[in-house]
């Protein structure tokens, strides 16, 4: 054999078969040992320098962003949904409480009423924007209204004092009264329905209606 005896030959063999093995050991053992020291979410590699803690695990930086928009977290920092994180502007856009009156997020106290919440400041008269005094409104289609706006919607206000209408009252004109504010417009003489003149748009008593325009 050129030299090399059986011994030879054996020795190189057993040499080749624990190189073999060292091999197959650092191949499995050394790479995972070596890829898994500080395993990324993102990217699933290990980090030699800077590195972010975040939701019990850890990122390069340059990984940790928004799961929505992709974006960097600023000073706001992030907000965290089923173990993702989100910027501020996205999580609230998501998943925060939405005002029925304007529908942006909620993020401090709000109002519940009418099967949704409002922000304090929303929740007021759907005409007028006023707020309501002891908490007291009124519901048309689902919305609030304070009383005046209210009775306007339906059609409840007297078309002469402009006040609410609750009891009896007088339709006359397409338009509703107190009894008492159907009056003549000239002698305010208090009218009753079917016994006066209209001219203009206005109620008159006989006697005013035929001074006037007779």
């Amino acid at each position: 054999m050129n030299g090399w005896t059986t011994g030879c030959v054996r020795q190189l063999v057993v040499l080749f078969a624990l190189a073999c093995f060292l091999f197959d050991f650092l191949k499995i053992f050394g790479f995972v040992f070596f890829f898994n020291i500080l395993p990324i979410v993102d990217c699933k590699l290990d980090v030699e320098q800077k590195c972010v803690t975040a939701l019990d695990q850890t990122w390069h930086p340059d990984h940790f962003f928004c799961t929505q928009c992709g974006c960097q977290f600023g000073e706001d920092g992030f907000q965290e949904k089923d173990g993702k994180p989100y910027c501020k502007e996205d999580y609230l856009a998501m998943f925060a409480l939405k005002c029925k009156g304007c529908s942006t997020a909620i993020t401090e106290g709000y109002i519940s009423a009418l099967n949704g919440q409002w922000h304090p400041n929303c929740f007021v008269c759907r005409d007028c924007n006023m707020l309501f005094q002891g908490g007291s409104f009124f519901v048309h289609e689902g919305m609030p209204y304070c009383e005046i706006h209210y009775h306007a919607k339906r059609g409840s206000l007297c078309a002469g004092c402009h006040k609410p209408i609750t009891g009896r009252c007088i339709t006359a004109m397409f338009k509703k009264f107190h009894p008492e504010h159907f009056v003549c417009s000239y002698c305010l003489k208090q009218l009753k329905k079917g016994t006066f003149k209209e001219q203009g748009d206005k109620p008159y008593c006989h006697g005013c209606f035929e001074r006037l325009f007779g």
